[in-house]
């Protein structure tokens, strides 16, 4: 044992017990997570938004590596509230594992869906943005800033489903543009429940072929 493991051991952020920060039998808990097409939540190869649903977003295609369940929300609550930068390593390395299931767009960079100031400064760093950051250089793809929000929104957990869209309607807006950015923008939040912050976040963007990113998602599939 070296002398930072001994210093700061680390426990399984699902179990707790002492060892990696999943152990052999909690990273079996974590599950694919069926591709659906993010406006009608039906399935869709890779997760491209299926063609008649296309008129109601902007963005392509949705990549969603994990489900959104008990192992993977121990582990975005640990990030989110418990010192989150010592993990950004750890989780971008699950998401990059999962990848090579997609169909990844060439010419791209990638951005992350603001967090709102005050919550920001509350915790002190924007999640997404840590682990955009991140993705951008294991992917060696160009890091943008180009969102904002302008408005305050109530937190998305705390909203029941029909009132999130609400929630942040015209939340967001460009800080500035450069058509001269890469033609596809992989626009990165850490978790996608309904799709609304995602799909709303990309609204201001025009011109550009926009790829949702996310680690877990909890969207329900429809039949």
């Amino acid at each position: 044992m070296d002398l930072l493991s001994y210093l700061f051991p680390t426990f399984c952020l699902n179990c707790g017990i002492p060892g990696p920060y999943l152990c052999k039998a909690c990273t079996s808990m974590l599950s694919d997570f069926s591709q659906l097409c993010i406006v009608c939540k039906r399935g869709s190869f890779s997760g491209f938004t299926h063609k008649q649903c296309q008129t109601q977003t902007n963005i392509s295609q949705i990549i969603t590596p994990y489900r959104y369940n008990r192992c993977t929300a121990k582990i975005l609550s640990a990030f989110k509230y418990k010192g989150g930068y010592r993990l950004t390593n750890f989780i971008v390395e699950l998401i990059i594992q999962r990848l090579s299931y997609f169909r990844l767009p060439k010419n791209s960079c990638i951005t992350a869906v603001p967090l709102a100031k005050k919550r920001q400064n509350w915790r002190g760093y924007n999640q997404s943005e840590l682990l955009a950051k991140a993705i951008s250089i294991r992917l060696k793809i160009p890091l943008i800033k180009i969102l904002k929000r302008i408005r305050h929104t109530n937190p998305q957990a705390r909203q029941k489903s029909s009132q999130r869209e609400k929630n942040v309607k015209a939340a967001f807006d460009l800080i500035s543009f450069d058509r001269k950015l890469p033609q596809n923008i992989i626009l990165f939040d850490d978790v996608i429940t309904t799709g609304a912050t995602m799909m709303e976040a990309a609204k201001p963007i025009h011109g550009k072929n926009i790829v949702g990113m996310c680690f877990a998602s909890a969207l329900n599939p429809r039949h």
